[in-house]
């Protein structure tokens, strides 16, 4: 089985366990959570649709399995990094091939404390299993690294197209009210404004 190897020391709770299921599952990204436990962020392949989707799990102290949750679409997606925010929740960031302008794209995903975002990510259950770490002691090497000559970036500014990848699902959109805007058309001579009461000035 392939699956991601996660080894930690928190106030001598030591674990080393393995999540995944029967394809390729990475992590990228984990973080000490405001409980006490971790979420992590990365890639599967075991779960999801092909040819790969974002993963984040959430662990206890422990290292338990509290919950996994996967983001994706028809193409390759995954998370690079991940942080927990304000409201207990999670902010992620990563690449998606599946949504956006084509090719690959950035993609930021905010999710609940649970994990949750109605419509747009799935449960999993990966495999969890405990191994064994080898608790042999490599010796370092005391030579020095080689630098390379500097370097000098091409700076740009890039212009960005920003899409929506996934609405949520409870989420609804408020009417717009007709008559509320100020609309300008332009007519031989001059302009016509037409104000929220459907007045008209006319500019010559």
């Amino acid at each position: 089985m392939s699956g991601l190897l996660i080894c930690a020391l928190v106030s001598q709770a030591l674990f080393a366990k393995t999540f995944g299921g029967t394809s390729w599952d990475e992590a990228y990204s984990i973080i000490q959570t405001s409980d006490g436990g971790y979420a992590v962020a990365g890639e599967t392949g075991s779960f999801g649709t092909d040819p790969g989707d974002l993963l984040v799990l959430k662990l206890t102290s422990s290292g338990g399995l509290s919950w996994a949750k996967t983001f994706g679409g028809v193409g390759d997606d995954g998370a690079f990094s991940i942080i927990q925010t304000s409201d207990g929740g999670y902010a992620v960031a990563g690449e998606t091939g599946s949504f956006g302008g084509g090719g690959y794209n950035v993609l930021v995903l905010k999710i609940g404390p649970d994990g949750s975002y109605p419509g747009c990510v799935a449960d999993c259950s990966p495999t969890v299993r405990t191994v064994t770490p080898n608790s042999s002691s490599p010796t370092p090497s005391t030579s020095s690294l080689s630098l390379g000559a500097d370097c000098s970036p091409t700076i740009t500014t890039p212009t960005l197209a920003t899409t929506n990848a996934c609405t949520p699902g409870d989420l609804g959109e408020s009417d717009l009210l007709p008559g509320n805007r100020l609309t300008c058309s332009a007519f031989s001579g001059g302009l016509v404004f037409n104000a929220p009461a459907d007045n008209k000035y006319i500019l010559s």
